[in-house]
């Protein structure tokens, strides 16, 4: 697993006590990815709703062009998984959209 790729995983919904298997974007670095069981991700959700800690993404901004919709990846919605937990890696986010997604999440915990 590594940073930017874009992954299915089964992500919990606010209750805890329902999941459903969704996109994700590995936000961890590589050094952690490799060293331990875990990934940190950011989920994505085609709710185009328009969300100030959301990066918006489509096809055009993976390397494979395997992203079916337009969709956001939400900042504010990270969770660590085990990576026995992805179902499947099914495409990379581009290093510009991961920059953007760096600057929103470096926004979310700067002290305001």
């Amino acid at each position: 697993m590594k940073q930017r790729d874009l992954v299915l995983v089964e992500i919990p919904y606010s209750n805890h006590l329902q999941a459903k298997v969704r996109p994700a974007v590995v936000v961890s670095n590589n050094s952690y990815n490799q060293a331990g069981e875990d990934i940190v991700v950011c989920g994505i959700s085609s709710v185009l709703t328009d969300q100030s800690w959301s990066v918006i993404i489509d096809a055009h901004d993976t390397l494979n062009g395997n992203l079916p919709q337009t969709s956001r990846i939400r900042a504010d919605k990270i969770i660590f998984f085990e990576k026995k937990c992805v179902k499947k890696r099914f495409d990379e986010l581009s290093e510009g959209k991961f920059d953007e997604l760096l600057k929103k999440i470096q926004l979310l915990v700067s002290k305001r």
